[in-house]
């Protein structure tokens, strides 16, 4: 009844599916003989429909062509090399995400090195220059006034200790920087009393460039182990901050009390001030303020540094309160003894 090409019309049309379909379709009768279509193998895809609505004996085979294992392979495999290759592009991603950022830090921290060496030797060089000048007019019998000549011995003194200072500075922060910090020597001590005599020493060398330094405190006694140089540092380092970059205000405020079972400490001043995005840098090494380096403030970026390292040895807190043309209040806390 139904001969040659006619045959096809009883089964799917795979032009209407389109190109690459990997379906096979297939006419048997009713002894299981191909009419049409070859030999397909069962499968578990395989889908029978009987052709009796059309009076016929005969049935209607449709499966995948690519059940097999060798068909499916192909397209696990370019999954996985697809996930490969992804995984390939990450690591070399993030390996030269790695190599770019170790290359920026050691540049950054080169650039902070080369701006400390040119502060240190800025530091050096103008005790050095006024010791050379005033032993020079001294030695030369140039100075004949007695009034002068005390007043030149007592710039040499002055320079002396700031000179001696710096040293000092430097010794005792390579030190901290390499791991070898000294022993502290921890007692009782009198907070108050200690940043009282703090101050008296850096008035006494001069310091204080003309700046008055009040001073608030309950003088109540606030007993805290600690090691007497190391906290007389800190204090000096944050007298010498305040005076520093406050030029136009001549007031520097210091304050001692207690809270919440800590000895506090607090050095304000009315300065330049320090912006937002600088406050989480400001106590690392090395690290000096925009503002300070345009306005040819001198300074080493070792101070705050120093002070951190200190409070921290102390099991202390050092905080930083600031706004940007309206100075800074620099806290520290020690636990009470």
């Amino acid at each position: 009844i139904y001969a040659g090409e006619a045959l096809r019309h009883l089964t799917l049309d795979l032009t209407s599916i389109g190109e690459g379909t990997d379906i096979r379709a297939s006419v048997t009768d009713e002894h299981g003989q191909s009419l049409f279509g070859g030999t397909v193998e069962p499968t578990a895809a395989q889908v029978r429909r009987s052709l009796s609505a059309a009076d016929l004996p005969w049935q209607l085979n449709v499966t995948p062509s690519s059940t097999d294992a060798s068909a499916v392979f192909p397209a696990e495999r370019r999954n996985y090399l697809i996930a490969a290759l992804a995984a390939i592009v990450l690591l070399v991603g993030l390996a030269c995400y790695a190599m770019a950022r170790g290359v920026l830090r050691e540049a950054a921290a080169g650039q902070l090195q080369s701006d400390f060496v040119s502060a240190v030797s800025h530091e050096f060089r103008s005790p050095l220059t006024t010791l050379r000048q005033l032993t020079e007019l001294l030695a030369e019998g140039r100075i004949h006034e007695e009034s002068r000549r005390r007043r030149y011995f007592s710039v040499l003194q002055q320079e002396t200790s700031r000179l001696h200072q710096l040293v000092e500075d430097l010794l005792d922060f390579g030190r901290m920087d390499a791991g070898r910090r000294h022993q502290y020597k921890f007692e009782p001590l009198d907070f108050s009393e200690l940043v009282q005599e703090g101050i008296e020493e850096y008035q006494r060398q001069a310091g204080a460039n003309g700046h008055n330094i009040e001073i608030h405190s309950d003088h109540s006694r606030l007993l805290v182990d600690a090691d007497r140089e190391a906290l007389r540092r800190v204090v000096r380092n944050l007298l010498e901050n305040a005076v520093k970059y406050s030029p136009e205000a001549k007031t520097v405020w210091v304050e001692t009390g207690c809270e919440r079972h800590a000895a506090i400490l607090r050095v304000r001043d009315e300065g330049i001030g320090i912006p937002p995005e600088e406050k989480s840098r400001i106590f690392e090494k090395f690290v000096r303020g925009e503002a300070a380096k345009k306005a040819c403030i001198p300074g080493t970026g070792i101070g705050l540094a120093m002070v951190k390292e200190i409070v921290k040895v102390h099991h202390g807190e050092l905080d930083l309160s600031s706004e940007v043309g309206h100075g800074s209040t620099f806290s520290v806390r020690l636990p009470l003894s």
